[in-house]
């Protein structure tokens, strides 16, 4: 399979669970899987991406990405933050108007083990459950394409890529009209990117980042995941709840 896509098989034994945009809100991150007894052995972690910028704690992506339960695909941030590496504008847009601030803290050992992460991400990722396959991509997918064909240009086509983890067409489209099409071949996908105040679902396509990171906003700040195996159900986390800043080690759920 192409490093591009992430394809999971049946987890008979144990839950997944997909996770909206956290954006280095990780100790929410840690207190929601807290509640629902995150269970390390069996349970897998799957993430829509934009794993850093704006929150308080992006520093602690490599202590996710690096567990084997933990999966993410590509989100724009991760994307800004590879190409910030060799392009001086999007490094200063980045930086400066994106929430990479927190990037110049870390040394270089540090920097380069977190880009070496990101570039081997995938750029969507599919999951085989007893409900049927389940699509995940963070910012959408484009206009009348099945997930068999989106996922065969997605292996080889750069802009299709940048699409997925960008566009906001197919969100536009809706507030606009009202509607939008079904992905055929799929029997939905979960995508983040675009910060909703509460779960959408707009034809079969799923919009659950609810904007962790944006506290100070009524309606967001809240951490969104959905069960997916081997039933769909849907929590969150107000991001309130959490102490801002919190250095210790917090994992309390099932390891």
């Amino acid at each position: 399979m192409n490093h591009h896509i992430l394809s999971l098989n049946h987890n008979p034994d144990g839950r997944d669970f997909i996770v909206g945009d956290i954006h280095g809100m990780f100790s929410t991150l840690d207190a929601l899987l807290d509640s629902v007894q995150f269970d390390t052995q069996k349970d897998r972690l799957i993430s829509v991406g934009d794993l850093i910028d704006r929150g308080a704690e992006s520093e602690r992506v490599l202590e996710y990405i690096n567990q084997p339960w933990f999966y993410s695909i590509m989100g724009n941030h991760e994307l800004m933050c590879l190409q910030a590496e060799t392009d001086k504008n999007t490094y200063k847009n980045w930086i400066y108007h994106n929430g990479g601030a927190w990037w110049n803290a870390l040394d270089t050992d540090k920097q380069q083990a977190i880009r070496k992460a990101f570039s081997r991400l995938p750029s969507v990722a599919e999951i085989s459950t007893t409900n049927g396959t389940i699509g995940v991509v963070h910012a959408d997918i484009s206009a009348r394409t099945s997930w068999d064909r989106f996922t065969k240009k997605i292996m080889d086509d750069k802009q299709m890529r940048h699409f997925a983890a960008w566009s906001r067409a197919r969100y536009d489209r809706y507030k606009a009209i009202g509607d939008t099409e079904t992905i055929q071949g799929v029997k939905f996908v979960v995508v983040g990117h675009t910060p909703v105040p509460n779960c959408l679902d707009i034809g079969n396509i799923r919009y659950i980042d609810t904007g962790a990171t944006y506290t100070d906003i009524k309606g967001l700040g809240k951490l969104t995941m959905m069960q997916v195996q081997p039933k769909i159900k849907m929590f969150e986390y107000d991001a309130r709840r959490v102490k801002k800043n919190r250095r210790k080690k917090r994992w309390t759920f099932s390891t």
